[in-house]
């Protein structure tokens, strides 16, 4: 979608789509709308991205793994910090997901077990951060 937008343009639909977001919304329309700042890239929805990440109350994985899948999209240093973060997540599905997407970036799963903890990973999450750098 982005090829088809200038900059500025598809910015100023994610911030639509942000705005959206932050509605009463049921799951499956999130995740749409995390589909779709996938789609667009723009660097605007890293931070709230991030915070979804980072939100303990969220309990919701697929919503997580989608904010996962939108920032690789937009795929600046920025947006891949967070994802390299949440391989230390307290959920294994959550962890899982980062891994299903950090792996082809790096060419390497670095031993990494998302169903191990993060205690237990401390060296493959180490690695995945010295890539990150």
């Amino acid at each position: 979608m982005r090829e088809h937008l200038k900059p500025e343009q598809a910015d100023e639909a994610a911030e639509a789509v942000l705005d959206l977001y932050g509605q009463d919304l049921r799951v499956l329309q999130k995740s749409l709308l995390l589909k779709t700042l996938a789609a667009l890239r723009s660097p605007l929805a890293v931070k709230p991205l991030s915070q979804l990440l980072r939100d303990r109350s969220e309990k919701n994985a697929n919503l997580k793994r989608n904010a996962i899948a939108a920032l690789v999209a937009i795929g600046t240093p920025a947006a891949l910090r967070p994802v390299v973060s949440v391989l230390e997540d307290e959920d294994p599905y959550v962890r899982h997901g980062a891994l299903r997407h950090l792996a082809p970036l790096t060419g390497d799963e670095f031993g990494y077990d998302p169903a191990r903890s993060a205690a237990d990973n401390e060296a493959a999450i180490a690695r995945f951060r010295q890539w990150w750098e």
